[in-house]
Order: C-alpha cells, then sequence, then structure tokens
C-alpha cells in the first residue's frame, strides 16, 4: 500500500496534481487503484483497516492521502475540484456536505446506497449529517458525539466544591471557575474554550453555537429561509465569554489557550498536569488516554469527569449540547467511483466502525453497534451518558450557506476573547459581515 501525505495546502495539493497521471501505471500494473483521503489523526485506525480490505482484494491497490491541518476542509474542496487530485473516497466533516453537494463537487449515492443492504442499519436521524439541500445523500456518517464539561474532580473538591458538579446555569460554571482559580498556581486555566480562529471550525460549533443553543434561541429559521441575528441572545453567549475571559481572566493566558492545537494540548499537558479546571469539549476527548491512546493513562476518569451544559439560566430543558460528526463521501470527479464505494462499503460496515468508535471513544451512527458489549461496555469511555445527552442535542444549521457564515461565529469569538472588541462592537461587526456573505434580505433580526 502507497501512502502519500498531503499537508502544505495547495503547494502540496498542486504537486499531487502534477505526479498523479503516473501513478496507476508505473507503480500498479494491471491492479485497481483506489484513492482514499483521510485525516492523518485517523491514520492509525485507517491504515490496518486498509490493509485488511487489500488482503481481501488482491487486485486493489489503495493509496491512503493524509490531509492534515485545520484548514482539512479547505484542501480537500481543493483537490475535489481536479479529476488530477480528486480521491476517490473522502472523510469530510459533516458541516462542509451541503456546500461541497451544492457546488457539484460531491457524487450523489442514492443509487448505490440502494443495493447496499447494510446500509438500513444507520440511524436515520444521524443521516442529515450527510443530505445535500436536495435531500440526496452525499455522506456517509461514521462518528458523531456530543459537548460537555469536561471537570476535574481532584481541583474542585480541592477548592471546597461537592462532586458531582452538576451546574444549574451558566453562573454556575463562572463561580466554579472562579473557585478554581483560587488553588490553581501560575498558568492554571480555570475554564478552557476553543476562543481562535486557528482553532476553525471547534471555536464556532463547541464555544458559540454550543452555548448559544443554550438560550433557547435558533440560527437559522427554516420557515423563512434567513439566518437569524438574535440580539439579546447573542450577547448572552458574548457577555459571558468576555466575563471568562476578561471580566474575571478565568480563560487563562490567551497565548496559551489561542493555540491551533488547543485539545491537543489540553489532553497531552494540562489535564494530565492538573493545569486546567474545566474543559468545554467533546465526549470523546478522554479517548486518547486509552491504553492505545497517545496519552494512555489508566485513572483518567478518577480524576475527570463529564458534565451536562446547562442552559443559560436553568430554563428548560434545562441543558443544551450540539452535535457534530463526520462523513465517507465520493467526490463527482473521482476517477474511481465503483472502486471508491466498495472500499467505502468495507470501511464503513459495523466491524470496522465498532472499532473506530472505541478507539476514538466517538458515538457511533450504526445501530448495530450500539448493541455492542464492546461499544457499550469500553473502558475510559462516557459512552452511556454521552448518549443520554442526545436528547438535548442540537445541529449546525443545515444548509449550504453554513460553510461560509460558520467562520464569522468564530471571529465574534475571537474578538471578545482577545479584548479586541466588546461584545456589543463584535455582534456590530458580525451583523455587517452577514450582511455582506449572505445580503440583507437573508436575514433576520430580532
Amino acid at each position: 500500500m502507497k501512502k502519500r501525505s498531503v499537508a502544505m495546502g495547495l503547494a502540496a495539493i498542486m504537486a499531487l496534481a502534477a505526479g498523479a497521471g503516473s501513478v496507476q501505471a508505473a507503480d500498479n500494473g494491471e491492479k485497481e487503484t483506489v484513492k482514499i483521503a483521510v485525516s492523518t489523526y485517523n491514520t492509525d485506525w485507517a491504515q490496518p483497516v486498509i490493509e485488511a480490505y487489500e488482503k481481501e482484494n488482491p487486485n486493489v491497490d489503495v493509496e491512503l492521502i493524509e490531509v492534515s491541518g485545520n484548514d482539512m476542509n479547505t484542501k480537500l474542496t481543493m483537490m475535489m475540484q481536479s479529476e488530477k487530485t480528486a480521491p476517490d473516497v473522502i472523510a469530510e466533516d459533516g458541516f462542509m456536505v451541503k456546500a461541497d453537494a451544492a457546488a457539484g463537487y460531491l457524487e450523489p449515492l442514492d443509487d448505490r446506497l440502494a443495493d447496499w443492504d447494510d446500509f438500513k442499519n444507520f440511524e436515520p436521524a444521524i443521516l442529515e449529517n450527510g443530505r445535500g439541500a436536495d435531500g440526496k445523500q452525499y455522506g456517509i456518517p461514521y462518528s458523531t458525539d456530543v459537548q460537555g464539561i469536561w471537570y476535574n474532580k481532584v481541583l474542585m473538591e480541592e477548592a471546597g466544591m461537592s462532586m458531582p458538579f452538576e451546574p444549574k446555569n451558566w453562573d454556575d460554571i463562572i463561580d466554579a471557575g472562579k473557585k478554581l482559580k483560587e488553588v490553581g498556581g501560575d498558568g492554571f486555566v480555570p475554564i478552557a474554550l476553543f476562543n481562535s480562529k486557528s482553532q476553525g471550525e471547534a471555536t464556532s460549533m463547541r464555544t458559540f453555537q454550543n452555548l448559544y443553543y443554550g438560550t433557547n434561541s435558533e440560527l437559522y429559521d427554516y420557515d423563512e429561509q434567513k439566518w437569524v441575528i438574535d440580539t439579546e441572545n447573542y450577547l448572552k453567549v458574548l457577555n459571558f465569554i468576555d466575563t471568562v475571559y476578561n471580566k474575571e481572566d478565568l480563560g487563562g493566558p490567551i497565548g496559551v489557550v489561542s493555540a491551533n492545537n488547543l485539545s491537543d494540548l489540553m489532553k497531552s499537558d494540562y489535564m494530565l498536569e492538573n493545569k486546567v479546571g474545566m474543559f468545554l469539549s467533546a465526549d470523546g476527548t478522554i479517548g486518547e488516554y486509552k491504553p492505545a491512546g497517545k496519552y494512555a493513562w489508566p485513572e483518567a476518569l478518577d480524576v475527570w469527569g463529564f458534565a451536562k451544559i446547562p442552559t443559560v439560566d436553568g430554563s428548560e430543558p434545562g441543558y443544551t449540547t450540539i452535535s457534530g460528526g463526520w462523513t465517507w463521501g465520493i467526490p463527482a470527479k473521482a476517477s474511481n467511483k465503483d472502486g471508491g464505494f466498495e472500499l467505502l462499503k468495507f470501511i464503513a460496515n459495523m466491524e470496522n466502525q465498532r472499532d473506530f468508535c472505541v478507539r476514538y471513544n466517538v458515538l457511533t451512527v450504526r445501530n448495530d453497534v450500539a448493541q455492542e458489549d464492546a461499544y457499550t461496555q469500553q473502558e475510559l469511555s462516557v459512552v452511556n451518558d454521552a448518549t443520554a445527552m442526545l436528547q438535548y442535542a442540537h445541529f449546525r444549521p443545515a444548509v449550504e450557506d453554513y460553510a461560509s457564515v460558520t467562520s464569522l461565529y468564530t471571529d465574534m469569538v475571537e474578538s471578545v476573547s482577545t479584548g479586541t472588541s466588546t461584545p456589543e462592537e463584535a455582534l456590530e461587526t458580525f451583523e455587517a459581515e452577514l450582511n455582506r456573505a449572505v445580503g440583507e434580505e437573508a436575514i433576520l433580526k430580532k
């Protein structure tokens, strides 16, 4: 199996295009080539799966293309624009599917899915994450998640708080942060949030949208087909962020917490060394501490708990979260769509998806995996608590404009967290930029 790394943006993609025409003829002889693009983060799982597929299909040579960086989505979109660089299968964040489908970059899968009996095992509600605005299925989900508050039980007990931590509103989170600040040392981070443009979609989804849905408002009105600017509730979110970073100094050193590798920094260092009190992130965060993970730590759940995120004032339904997820898709300009779909079916089967979920501590999208003991009884996992949180889940707006609008949410968070703008100024800038992005006629202001 050949392995190629794509990590240098446009230059690397252009280089890949220049050499693509000779790959199959020079290296594979009469073998069929199937190219799959996967995040570098997932290649440890993908490589043995691909090797197993090649063993079952000795006439097939699978080329694994690693795509790295927070701009992975941009790189994939660029690759899909040319027959020379388009893989046959891609791993793509679900929020990109509608935009890429509308742009003609993705192949609709409905005709192929009609003959795939295993497709019935996928959870219908989660399949929406792979649908285009036209209702066709362009992506097959392979993971989902919920967001919550990872909290340091040891430090909270030292600060005099009772366990488990069960905040009833946002004030409870701030109060806990203040108490944690008293027991932390220099460089301690009482409340870690994704807060920077360098962190990409995580800042929009895991910070802004996560909190915003806790105000019981919506970002998009599907009846009116307009983006919503709910001034009062936008400001509730931005004022919370301002309180964390500026008014109460609970967000930690801005030069540290704005790092593009914040998630890995928290898992590899701050959570291990009791240098952070709370981290608002996905349920799978703890997965790196499994024996097969990058930072094996068998005692992780003795130190860390996972709490539900309350609504702003505790109003019904009491809690909130947002779910995301990744999909497998086939580019419209792929050179081997039939081979790509055969590989897709293999990597998305029950055994491989079960192993993926256990390896990365993510929630399954398959109903049969959800019944597997290896999934429900896995060590170092909060999968059962996280599954229960799905009842409070919201999803990112399922419209093709989302891919451009989401960066504006990130801009707001960064400008407030860094003290560049007040909440009011950040919202004013957001409104102007949203107007430019989608047009005044596509905005509903409340």
